[in-house]
């Protein structure tokens, strides 16, 4: 079983392999079969021309190469064949070797049949050359005859066709001279001489010349016609492509040599340049239909052409009409435009009138509320606007159409104008009037306002319901009955302004206060808590008042520091149950004050010691007063005696003695500060007259000075005296104003006020800001207890306002400081200058009566009027030259820079610092330096504005410090710290980055070895950081340290200004 399983294997297998070698022979005899009868089939190829020829003798070459090759394969399949035919059928190959002794027979034979071939072709030559030059006059012949041709009219789609046209003729063109290259490759094979070919050069020239020209048209076209297949609509807003391809085009052409096409296209580029603007007048945008209508009449086009299905080449075909009714389109245009612009400007109107709502705001009144119209200033502009609009209107060419409708408008404008200004007086009035009347201030005129008041409600209620702007133009009668309204409370007006000046003709001090104040003290007499905010209005020291039991008296006065001052008889403000008039009680309190001080002052004067009873016991005005008596009446008394050095001693521990006093209390340390400014004054008054070894009381260094003298005249008690002038001292309750340091420019501007004061005239201190120009005048006044106002002058006040002025300082006996006078309009200042003159003759010769106004006003003799001025220069503008006639009448003062390091020593020196000179000399220096080193800003200011906070701000630290420290008086040191933390809170706030820098560098070379730290607020740090916090805020410590700043600035100054980016 085995050995047949094996032999069946075997058979199997050796079945296998005759198959496999079977199958091997076929597939090369096939391969071999292949690629002989390819290769008789290129060898039976008889050449035609000569490139032909090579070409199957390359290929010839590449079939001898391949024989042996083949051969090879051949005897291959032979072999495998005999040994198939020794186990089997083998395969029959007589047809293959057929073939191959074929193949070979053909090759050798090729080589033969190739040379007589080249010399048959050779022999055709000439004939094939003379062929060639018919076929090309032919082609000569047809192009002249059939070339495209241009007129001076050639459409788009003609243009097109003879592109097209010659795209063929140049193909025509490359396949003839394909053909003539092919005859110059045989005849340079051949070693022949190259053709002699006719008008070849002649035709191409022309055909390429032509071909360039139509390119360049059917480029055009091509790019035209991207936009001529889109709808107008479509192509308009981008016209300036239009234009862009024109510009490029004519740009193009300037390089491109001239020529029949070349000319016709320039043509058309033109004509697309020049109908750009026709076509820009026909975008169309403020057209309506009517002017499309007239539009496509002026074109020409079919009457049923439509906007939207007009095409932008139906614009182009009709190029030459709208460059030739260029003119007609833009006057359409201009029409549309004109017509459109009306109309617009009438439907803007239109609507304005249908929807323009007031503004209102509910206004309180006794029972309820009342609507006024609020935003005035833009409901009168818009109705400015409207008529300027409607009047505008009328100027167009194009505004017959409208005219009717305009018309209308112009007349609801007109009515809406006159009626609104008349209304917004009349609710002016009735707001000013109606808390006045409401309460009963005129009772006689009661009845008229009631008319009106009931009359004004009714209509804005009507008003406030409709709501419409255009309701006004409908009500009948309203316009007459806002002028009636408007007429009534004039009447009203009148009748109040009337009874205001009654009371002021019965207080004098009323003057100075505007009407509403004046009507709130009227209307609320009766009420303490409202007569008190106005005091400090009235009275120059004034702040408060203490009533008695029941309000029924005043019983003392106090300042704004709490100073208290009784009063010798007290001032009756109600007699039984019924209040007096307030200016009776006024005017009674104004007497009284002065009977005080008066009284007061032969007390104070009277006070040997100057000790703690003394200092509390006693007003600052007085202590001070009663102490300047006393120094002239001892250097009049130490001259005779030849003993002021003595003098000079005792005043010195006078001094000493009081700047070592350590007191508590805000009051108590400005009436030491008082007494101290005066006490330095009056050392420097005698160190004067030391120096000029006076001898007696009628020298010049003492009869320059400012004395003062006691007298028994109980209506005149005081006087002062300077020079040959002698003023009475007036009384007037001062306060605890801060004093003004003494300097040599403080004495020449007092000599001069004083002067000018004997000779009848006012005073002029004049020169740049902080200088001290107002800061003087106050002062003087106050060295004489005269009330001093102060007017800072603009263009805004007129002759009648400063006449009102000028009855009440004469009537109560102040001292008016008319600050920036200059600032008056030139023509103000004559007109004033009249008044000014008759009041200075009046006070002159003591005259009783003057005329202000038109009437007859009583003298006060203590009157006086004064200007200040900045320089009329290019740093200080609206500001004029005083003319000559006011020029006369007040006595002129240069107010040069102050001696800002002797102020800030005196000041620190009555602060109590002990090396006041010291620290004066270096803050001093670092206010010059900081001029010079840092930036030039705007808000900044080096001057005595800003140092006096610094000196102010170093004092309240100084008083602390001492009440914290027990045991000893402060080192300098310590003191320059407190100096330096001033400095750095008043000044690094406002400086720049870059500035801060250099200024605390400054200050460490000013006060090297210093270590400070700023002001702390820790209460309030602790607050700002917990309220930030709270609102999810980051607390960035630069932030809080300038809100620590603000808080700083805003407790020393009444208006803080916040710069920045």
């Amino acid at each position: 079983v085995l050995k047949s399983i094996v032999e069946d294997q075997f058979e199997r297998l050796s079945d296998s392999l005759v198959i496999a070698l079977k199958r091997k022979v076929t597939d090369e005899v096939k391969v071999t079969k292949e690629f002989l009868e390819q290769a008789l089939e290129k060898l039976n190829v008889r050449p035609d021309s000569v490139q032909e020829l090579g070409k199957a003798q390359a290929e010839a070459a590449t079939l001898l190469e391949e024989m042996p090759k083949v051969k090879k394969q051949i005897d291959s399949a032979d072999e495998k064949n005999k040994m198939l035919r020794s186990v089997a059928n083998g395969l029959d190959l007589g047809e293959v070797h057929q073939k191959f002794e074929e193949f070979q027979l053909r090759l050798e034979a090729f080589e033969q049949l190739a040379n007589d071939l080249r010399e048959e072709l050779r022999s055709k030559m000439d004939q094939r050359i003379q062929n060639m030059n018919g076929e090309i006059e032919k082609f000569a012949s047809r192009w002249s005859s059939l070339k495209p041709k241009t007129a001076d009219k050639c459409t788009i789609e003609e243009a097109k066709k003879n592109a097209a046209a010659m795209q063929e003729w140049q193909e025509q063109w490359e396949a003839l001279k394909e053909q003539i290259t092919t005859l110059e490759g045989d005849c340079a094979d051949f070693g022949l001489e190259p053709p002699s070919l006719s008008e070849i050069a002649a035709v191409e020239e022309d055909l390429q010349a032509q071909q360039r020209s139509w390119s360049l048209f059917e480029e055009f076209t091509t790019q035209l016609e991207e936009l001529m297949n889109q709808t107008w609509l479509e192509v308009r807003p981008r016209l300036f492509v239009i234009s862009d391809i024109a510009t490029e085009w004519l740009t193009k052409l300037k390089d491109v040599p001239r020529d029949n096409i070349t000319h016709l296209l320039a043509q058309q580029v033109q004509r697309l340049s020049s109908g750009h603007q026709g076509l820009k007048n026909m975008t169309g945008e403020p057209f309506e239909r009517d002017h499309w209508k007239i539009l496509f009449g002026i074109l020409k086009m079919p009457a049923d052409t439509k906007l939207e299905s007009l095409t932008f080449r139906m614009l182009v075909d009709r190029l030459d009409t709208i460059i030739e009714k260029a003119d007609e389109l833009k006057e359409l245009t201009a029409r549309a435009i004109g017509e459109v612009t009306i109309r617009d400007a009438v439907m803007e109107v239109s609507a304005w009138f249908e929807q323009t709502e007031f503004s209102f705001l509910d206004h309180p009144v006794k029972g309820g509320t009342v609507p006024l119209i609020k935003d005035w200033k833009d409901l009168l502009s818009d109705v400015s606007d409207k008529q300027s609009l409607c009047g505008s209107l009328k100027d167009s060419r194009y505004f017959a159409p409208f005219k009717d409708q305009v018309d209308k408008f112009e007349e609801k404008l007109a009515l809406l104008d006159e009626l609104l200004l008349c209304m917004n007086k009349v609710q002016r009035k009735w707001v000013y009037l109606e808390p006045i009347f409401g309460r009963g201030s005129l009772p006689r005129e009661k009845e008229r306002f009631d008319k009106v008041n009931n009359q004004f409600r009714q209509n804005m209620k009507n008003i406030g319901q409709n709501k419409k702007v255009n309701y006004l133009c409908t009500v009948r009668g309203l316009k007459d009955q806002f002028i009636t309204l408007a007429d009534q409370l004039e009447r009203c007006q009148k009748a109040l302004t009337t009874f205001l000046e009654e009371k002021r003709s019965a207080f004098p001090r009323l003057y100075f206060i505007g009407d509403e104040d004046l009507l709130e003290i009227l209307g609320q007499s009766s009420n303490p808590e409202v007569i008190q905010s106005h005091l400090k209005k009235l009275f120059a020291g004034i702040a408060t008042v203490d009533f008695g039991e029941g309000a029924k008296d005043i019983t003392a006065m106090n300042s704004s520091l709490r100073e208290k001052v009784m009063l010798t008889k007290p001032v009756v403000v109600k007699e039984g149950t019924e209040p007096r008039d307030v200016e009776e009680w006024l005017s009674d309190l104004s007497s009284e004050m002065v009977t005080t001080m008066a009284a007061e002052l032969q007390k104070c004067f009277s006070h040997q010691e100057m000790d703690m009873a003394f200092i509390e016991g006693f007003p600052s005005q007085l202590l001070c007063l009663s102490s300047n008596i006393h120094f002239t009446q001892n250097i009049e008394k130490y001259i005779q005696n030849g003993q002021l050095l003595q003098l000079k001693g005792d005043l010195q521990q006078q001094l000493q003695s009081m700047t070592s006093l350590s007191l508590d209390g805000a009051l108590l340390q400005a009436k030491l500060k008082a007494l101290i400014l005066d006490l330095i004054h009056n050392i420097s008054v005698l160190d004067d007259l030391l120096a000029g070894k006076v001898q007696k009381p009628n020298e010049w260094h003492w009869w320059r000075q400012l004395k003062y003298y006691m007298r028994q005249d109980p209506s005149n008690p005081c006087i002062v005296r300077m020079l040959e002038c002698e003023q009475k001292y007036s009384f007037e309750y001062q306060g605890n104003a801060p004093k003004l340091v003494h300097t040599p420019l403080t004495d020449k501007c007092y000599l001069t006020l004083m002067h000018g004061l004997h000779l009848g005239y006012g005073g002029n201190p004049y020169g740049p800001a902080g200088t001290g120009k107002t800061e003087s005048v106050k002062a003087l006044g106050s060295c004489l207890g005269r009330q001093v106002l102060v007017f800072n002058c603009d263009e805004g006040i007129d002759f009648q306002a400063m006449g009102r002025i000028f009855i009440g300082l004469v009537r109560c006996g102040a001292w008016g400081c008319f600050d920036e006078f200059n600032r008056l309009l030139e023509e103000q200042m004559s007109a004033i200058s009249q008044s000014v003159q008759l009041i200075q003759a009046a006070i002159k010769t003591h005259a009783s009566n003057v005329e202000l106004l038109g009437r007859q006003v009583q003298v006060n003799h203590n009157a006086g009027i004064f200007i200040t001025m900045n320089p009329a220069t290019k740093g200080y503008g609206g500001r004029q030259k005083l003319p000559d006639n006011l020029k006369q009448l007040f006595r002129p003062v240069a107010m040069s820079v102050p001696d800002n390091e002797l102020i800030a020593e005196v000041m620190m020196f009555a602060e109590g610092f002990n090396s006041a000179k010291i620290l004066a000399q270096k803050v001093v220096a670092i206010f010059v330096l900081s001029k010079q080193l840092l930036s030039l800003q705007q808000h900044y200011n080096w001057g005595l504005r800003e140092l006096k906070p610094i000196l102010t701000l170093a004092g309240r630290l100084l008083q602390e410090a001492k009440a914290a420290k027990t045991e000893g008086p402060l080192t300098d040191v310590e003191e320059a710290i407190l100096l330096l933390k001033a400095v750095r809170m008043n000044t690094l706030s406002k400086l720049t980055f870059a500035d801060s820098r250099r200024f605390q560098a400054l200050c460490q070379d000013l006060f090297p070895g210093v270590n400070v730290k700023d002001i702390e607020y820790k209460e309030l740090d602790e607050v700002i950081r917990e309220t930030m916090a709270g609102m999810g805020l980051s607390a960035i410590d630069n932030q809080i340290s300038k809100m620590l700043q603000f808080h700083e600035a805003c407790q020393q100054r009444m208006g803080v200004g916040i710069v920045g980016p």
